[in-house]
């Protein structure tokens, strides 16, 4: 059985082609018997092995594993990034939040201030209220004095 291996690309991408590959698959899915393997031994020692095919795909081994190499070390470093902003903003939300708490705080205490003022000042302006009845009275006694004198 002759087997024509040829390597391709598309792109990036390296495609190995070979005549037999469905047969291949199919030999690969189900258990190996007797039979099988006597003549999977037979047909492996009479086909010669193309090393200049496995040189290439070493070679393209060789760059898949150095591509994925690099691209892990990107990953790698673009998961530390993002880390290092996801911390920050963790911290950023901590400190708003923290200083937040604190307005709230001061907020609350200087309104409680502000009531406690109010009502000293209220107590404070009850003899205000006073005189100003005094007031008020002197006032409608002076108009009904006015009114028996006219």
């Amino acid at each position: 059985m002759a087997q024509e291996k040829v390597p391709g690309t598309q792109g990036n991408i390296v495609t190995f082609v070979a005549d037999d590959f469905v047969d291949k698959i199919r030999r690969s899915g189900r258990p190996v018997s007797d039979n099988d393997s006597e003549s999977l031994m037979s047909e492996s020692s009479s086909s010669p092995v193309d090393v200049e095919l496995l040189n290439i795909l070493e070679r393209y081994t060789n760059q898949l594993s150095i591509s994925f190499d690099k691209l892990l070390g990107k990953l790698t470093n673009d998961l530390h990034k993002a880390s290092a902003i996801s911390v920050g903003y963790a911290q950023t939300y901590n400190d708003a939040t923290k200083a937040m708490g604190e307005d709230a705080d001061s907020a609350v205490q200087s309104m409680y201030s502000l009531i406690a003022h109010s009502e000293e000042l209220s107590k404070s302006m009850e003899p205000v209220h006073k005189v100003h009845s005094k007031i008020k009275n002197v006032k409608a006694v002076l108009a009904a004095l006015e009114a028996q004198v006219t």
